[in-house]
């Protein structure tokens, strides 16, 4: 079952509801919302919902992919399927293609996104994408035991756990990450040691 536009609507009313002053950053999809656009599909070209997921191990590092097209570190995420039933649905599956982590291997660490973010993506002539905007619904989930990652080469250039202070995704995530774990300081991992990453 594809995730409907009242799910994204909801999510994204709930979001601004505890974030108010993001409005403005997201007001590009919010009209699109609110003049009933379906933004779902990957074929909607002006933008679309995409979701990701900040994977935390029991060391409280966050896991991190290099995107091979965007030349970027990112959560591991991706664009919607028609057989994904949520958009958290939506961020485990593109992390269990990306790394090798299953959905049962997590366990959600907040009950919505931690962040919404609305980025533009350039063009992609390859695919005959023209440049457009993703609306990205970034959830947080524990992993709940030591994983054996297994990289996508197709898709990613690397894999890595970072401290949560020093991911690359963007200093916003960083210190909801840190809040959500419960970090004074977000430099420092859950056991107390300043944490390391390494792909």
């Amino acid at each position: 079952m594809a995730v409907a536009m009242r799910e994204v609507q909801e999510a994204l009313l709930a979001y601004l509801a505890a974030y108010p002053d993001e409005l403005q950053d997201l007001e590009i999809a919010v009209r699109a919302l609110l003049d009933g656009v379906d933004i779902t599909p990957r074929s909607h070209f002006q933008g679309h919902v995409t979701c990701s997921v900040a994977a935390i191990n029991p060391s409280g590092l966050m896991l991190e992919v290099h995107h091979r097209f965007l030349n970027l570190w990112l959560p591991p995420g991706g664009h919607l399927d028609p057989c994904d039933g949520s958009l958290l649905d939506a961020g485990l599956r593109e992390l269990c293609e990306e790394t090798g982590i299953r959905p049962a291997d997590t366990s959600p660490a907040a009950a919505g996104p931690v962040e919404v973010l609305l980025g533009d993506v350039p063009a992609r002539p390859s695919r005959d994408e023209p440049a457009h905007w993703h609306l990205d619904f970034a959830f947080a989930v524990h992993v709940d035991a030591a994983q054996t990652l297994r990289p996508d080469i197709s898709e990613i250039n690397g894999i890595r756990w970072t401290p949560v202070h020093a991911i690359k995704a963007g200093e916003r995530l960083s210190g909801r990450l840190a809040a959500l774990l419960g970090y004074s300081d977000p430099g420092v991992t859950v056991d107390g040691s300043a944490g390391a990453g390494g792909l």
